[in-house]
């Protein structure tokens, strides 16, 4: 099994933690790269073994930080074809250390689940909502 899983961030070399029986490739890009508190949107690439776009898959995104009190944040990717998924509005709720799992379940019943530790920083807009 190959899985190619980049969350755009400023991350130290971490290792992914990868379940199930799918055989994809998976990759993650998360914008704004870095990451940061508030609003980002996620998108999903699949391939098969042979690099050939796969869809069809339903891709679910879940963030969790071990910080007290802050919860998850859980939300559906939509395709759009040509093996890519979409999470929009999806936001982080505070900074630090989190970590990302993308699950792809496939009809049939094959599944993947990626994990990988992010880093968010602190949101960097002043307080009338532009950048400083």
């Amino acid at each position: 099994m190959l899985v190619v899983f980049l969350a755009a961030s400023a991350t130290g070399c971490v290792h992914d933690s990868v379940r199930g029986n799918a055989d994809l490739q998976v990759t993650v890009r998360i914008s704004p790269t870095p990451p940061v508190v508030g609003p980002a949107s996620i998108v999903v690439d699949l391939t098969d073994a042979a690099w050939r776009p796969r869809n069809g898959a339903t891709v679910t995104l879940l963030a969790r930080t071990p910080r007290s009190g802050t919860g998850s944040v859980v939300r559906r990717a939509l395709g759009e074809g040509s093996g890519r998924y979409r999470a929009e509005a999806f936001s982080f709720t505070t900074e630090g250390p989190w970590t990302l799992t993308a699950r792809v379940e496939l009809p049939g019943g094959l599944w993947m689940e990626v994990d990988r530790t992010i880093d968010v920083g602190a949101d960097q807009r002043g307080a009338d909502g532009t950048s400083e």
